[in-house]
């Protein structure tokens, strides 16, 4: 899945988060509303129930497609065909304290998956902003349900996408939360929508002779 396409899913998804957050930038900057340097991080419940990637697909720019340099957190997350996606960030400046009351972006990557909700958030008092979406993708059309050592929090490349080629068709859907910040040190969401567990097709009724 990552060693033969991350960088190419990467220079698709970073052409549009870098427009849309320059546009963003633009409107925050007459405002005066947004710090230079940020913070826009899940909160432990969300990181506990995916898989970190951050070490093998995008630390400290190690390699030269990693963006913005530093901070960079990267997380693949398993979706059920048909569920919700709960995000919960934490908006924090350079000194960590909390951006109250400001706009949060998710910029999309979309690659077979397919959301409904808000994908645009106002910041609380405490920096912090939630986002509620629903998968709406069939499950015929989702991914295999992981099968160990692939688990919903590890995805285990060798075995359900040895020598990086995938034996189905990947059901993609990558978020980046941003405020349009000069410097924004983001926690990215890669989804991979899979069936139910224990999914089987619906047969059609047989037809009834007259």
């Amino acid at each position: 899945m990552r060693s033969t396409t991350t960088r190419s899913r990467l220079a698709g998804f970073l052409t549009a988060a870098v427009a849309a957050a320059s546009v963003v930038a633009v409107t925050s900057t007459a405002a005066s509303a947004v710090p230079a340097e940020v913070s826009i991080r899940l909160s432990a419940d969300n990181t506990a129930g995916m898989d970190n990637k951050t070490e093998t697909w995008c630390k400290d720019n190690k390699d030269s497609w990693c963006p913005y340099n530093k901070g960079v957190g990267t997380y693949l997350k398993f979706v059920v065909a048909g569920e919700a996606l709960v995000l919960n960030y934490t908006v924090t400046d350079a000194s960590a304290n909390p951006v109250a009351n400001t706009l949060v972006t998710l910029n999309k990557n979309i690659n077979g998956g397919s959301f409904t909700g808000n994908f645009t958030g106002t910041t609380d008092a405490n920096g912090k902003v939630t986002f509620t979406l629903q998968s709406t993708t069939n499950a015929a059309a989702a991914e295999p349900y992981p099968v160990s050592p692939s688990t919903l929090t590890n995805w285990d490349q060798a075995t359900r996408c040895p020598n990086g080629v995938c034996p189905f068709t990947e059901v993609k859907f990558d978020l980046t939360p941003t405020i349009g910040a000069a410097l924004e040190h983001a926690d990215w969401v890669w989804t991979h929508t899979i069936k139910p567990q224990n999914w089987v097709p619906t047969t059609p009724p047989p037809a009834v002779a007259n």
